[in-house]
């Protein structure tokens, strides 16, 4: 699963990129939480939020996310564009 490009969806319905540290490096990152800034090696991009968290902080998102159809615009966009990048 990790790294694979592989989506998943969270119970809201939002696109998720489970993302290695390699991964992360490629997009420009440093293996930090975008959320808790703890150092990390798994990574979930969260395309609408353009962000990465850490499983941890992952999990707590995912208990008060909610799903905006408005947002899935920018969602797409960001999803294709981490996409491409990792390729």
């Amino acid at each position: 699963m990790w790294g694979s490009m592989e989506e998943i969806k969270s119970k809201q319905g939002w696109r998720i990129i489970p993302l290695t540290l390699s991964d992360i490096i490629k997009l420009g990152g440093y293996g930090i939480c975008d959320s808790c800034n703890a150092s990390s090696f798994k990574f979930m991009y969260i395309g609408v939020l353009n962000s990465a968290y850490c499983q941890k902080c992952y999990e707590e998102w995912e208990t008060t996310a909610k799903y905006y159809p408005e947002d899935v615009r920018i969602e797409s966009k960001n999803i294709e564009y981490v996409k491409e990048m990792i390729s």
